[in-house]
């Protein structure tokens, strides 16, 4: 198993009360926007999926697809109803190993399993979009939240795409 070392290139400030983050997620600049692509894909389920170190496609059962990927330390995403074109000879699907994280100083090295976190939502019904400004949520009902982060490899400087659960 490949071990990838990784860190954020700016640091996360976050807030100073609840009420602070509050304020932002609703009056963030791309609600209406959230709100519109979460309309697409009401009712749908999951379907399908596959990635590469920077991308992670969700295909749904209305034949919609979603592209997630990190670009200059922003997590963006597009729907489409064509299937997004990746570089075949960086594609993963379900099945493909897991991967190791090291976080530079942090001497415990962590787990990402983009294999495992897609495949335990084949056939779950789509809840809802959400985004701040570090990360994108996919919500699935009755599951805790898909969530993709934007990061740098430190040894090559590209792109990449964390993606775990988070509740």
């Amino acid at each position: 198993m490949n071990i990838i070392s990784v860190s954020r290139r700016k640091e996360i400030t976050g807030y100073s009360t609840p009420e602070e983050a509050i304020n932002a997620a609703v009056n963030h600049s791309l609600k209406d926007r959230l709100k519109s692509d979460t309309a697409k894909l009401e009712g749908t389920k999951i379907t399908d999926g596959y990635w590469t170190d920077n991308d992670f496609i969700i295909k749904f059962s209305n034949n919609l697809w979603i592209h997630v990927y990190s670009e200059n330390d922003i997590v963006k995403w597009t729907i489409s109803e064509t299937k997004p074109i990746l570089e075949k000879d960086r594609i993963e699907g379900i099945g493909a190993a897991p991967m190791r994280l090291s976080w530079g100083n942090i001497e415990e090295l962590s787990y990402m399993d983009k294999s495992k976190l897609l495949g335990d939502r084949i056939g779950n019904e789509f809840h809802e979009l959400f985004c701040n400004d570090v990360s994108f949520y996919i919500y699935t009902k009755k599951q805790l939240i898909l969530t993709f982060s934007a990061l740098c490899r430190t040894d090559t400087n590209e792109d990449f795409l964390y993606v775990f659960e988070d509740d």
